[in-house]
């Protein structure tokens, strides 16, 4: 196949798999039908563990995980400063170009012009839209003086796009479009977290969605579209999503609890405090050893804080949590052994993950704990070997917990991340961040079930083979971006190109 000149990555924030093919069947994506599934198409584009946008935007955008960078997601405690890093801020939300460290990403390894919109990874993009003073101004215009919905944002972006095709010259040093164009649509995200994937609110966003992809073709007033313009034969459509999602039960005000059992959230101003945590549904904790630039050993967390209480236990207590996740004294980056409960009922079974280098090995003695021993396909890889992470996803792309084994060792390699991760399945969620809970929102997408770790794939354009893709995962992205522009493509990438 011959490089394209183009590429346009359309990511939808927030759209699980199941929730997209049934809105394509009632007919509420007419211009996605049209235009964009004629090529090569799966429902099992697996997403990266966790489910949350960061860190599922630089997985996509460079074709490795959170082992190969230092940030190990949104969230986390920057020990050696003492710094809480939250990338949801304002002050902070760029700042993961800067600790990116050596990765580079997918605009980097692209040459000529290039453009990113409603990024926060962006480095190495010509243009970048919105800047972070464009940022804080729609801020005011949009939501505070005209009280504007998110969906706004929408129009936005395809008004760039389309300013980028229709007048190259105005935003780049030559004439020439962009060769890639990543749109990220996060307005889908923000009326899913308030009203529900099954809301009027959530299908009028996607259906608005839908409407600016058929802008982007077709053209829009005096703005030519990509088919007017003459691009569209020669332009590669990319169509994901970084997560999927669920609808807790329940949700639960945390903070009492943790007062209660002794556990005082860091203030790093103070200092003060023995514990930081961000908990929706799934929970990171970061713990104070002797030090905040030590962690904490196992036998500390079993007696820990000034309640000398076992930690462990403790936060398996917490209603609907199911599993606990924590690493073995003395791991290193190439070799380690990570240790999972499982709760059910009230019963409490145990599991491993042993890894050396990027191959794992998923140890259990009394039960399967992630059920895989349960279906056809998944159970064949259960003889306590090791295995890469793409013999985990062809295994158990279709089943929930889908390569989490891989998942797992990779974010706990990151020697930024969490030393205690909970999860809950979904039922109870906690919106709880650095101290104080946010808000009693039930609907959420950090968990590893199917339902938050699948999404669509669809690749659409001229020379793209019409075909359905059993499964991909989402650090393909990046390969195979660089495969359809002619670039070459990396040797460190995890990801593999879907071509």
């Amino acid at each position: 196949m011959r490089p394209v000149n183009s590429v346009i990555l359309i990511v939808i924030d927030d759209l699980q798999a199941d929730h997209f093919n049934k809105f394509l069947k009632d007919g509420y994506l007419p211009n996605i039908e049209k235009y964009l599934m004629n090529g090569l198409f799966s429902n099992n584009m697996v997403a990266c563990y966790p489910a949350i946008t960061i860190p599922a935007q630089p997985v996509m955008l460079t074709g490795v995980y959170p082992d190969a960078y230092i940030p190990p997601g949104g969230h986390w405690v920057k020990r050696d400063e003492l710094i809480i890093r939250n990338y949801n801020t304002f002050k902070e939300y760029s700042l993961i170009n800067d600790e990116l460290g050596d990765v580079k990403t997918i605009f980097e390894l692209v040459r000529g012009n290039t453009t990113g919109l409603f990024l926060g990874l962006n480095r190495g993009s010509k243009q970048i839209y919105p800047t972070k003073r464009q940022v804080f101004w729609l801020y005011l215009w949009y939501f505070l003086f005209l009280r504007r919905s998110i969906s706004q944002a929408n129009t936005l972006i395809i008004n760039k796009l389309l300013n980028y095709f229709n007048k190259p010259k105005k935003f780049f040093k030559n004439n020439e479009p962009p060769r890639l164009s990543v749109a990220w649509f996060l307005s889908s995200d923000s009326m899913l977290h308030n009203y529900g994937s099954t809301s009027e609110q959530y299908l009028k966003n996607l259906r608005d969605i839908d409407l600016k992809i058929g802008e982007l073709i077709n053209g829009k007033g005096k703005k030519k579209g990509l088919k007017d313009l003459g691009y569209l034969d020669d332009t590669v459509i990319i169509l994901t999503s970084d997560h999927g999602n669920y609808t807790a039960s329940k949700w639960i005000d945390i903070a009492p609890y943790f007062d209660q059992i002794g556990l005082i959230p860091l203030k790093p101003k103070i200092p003060e405090g023995n514990f930081d945590a961000t908990f929706g549904s799934l929970g990171f904790f970061t713990l104070k050893g002797n030090t905040w630039q030590e962690r904490p050993t196992i036998e500390q967390m079993q007696q820990y804080g000034p309640k000398k209480i076992d930690l462990f236990k403790a936060l398996m207590n917490i209603p609907g949590v199911k599993y606990l996740y924590y690493r073995e004294d003395g791991n290193t980056f190439e070799k380690g052994l990570i240790h999972i409960l499982y709760k059910e009922q009230n019963d409490i079974y145990s599991a491993s993950i042993n890894y050396e280098g990027d191959k794992t090995k998923y140890i259990y003695e009394e039960k399967d704990v992630f059920g895989y021993s349960k279906d056809e396909i998944a159970s064949k890889i259960l003889d306590q070997q090791f295995h890469s992470i793409d013999e985990w996803l062809k295994h158990t792309y279709h089943v929930d917990f889908p390569m989490i084994i891989d998942q797992i060792t990779r974010l706990f390699r990151n020697p930024n991340s969490c030393d205690i991760m909970l999860s809950t399945c979904g039922e109870t969620i906690f919106n709880y961040e650095h101290g104080r809970t946010k808000n009693a929102h039930i609907h959420g997408h950090d968990i590893g079930l199917h339902s938050a770790m699948s999404v669509p794939l669809l690749i659409s354009g001229s020379q793209i083979p019409q075909k359905k893709l059993l499964y991909a995962k989402s650090a393909d992205i990046t390969p195979t971006i660089l495969k359809l522009l002619g670039e070459p493509v990396p040797s460190n990438l995890v990801g593999k190109s879907i071509l």
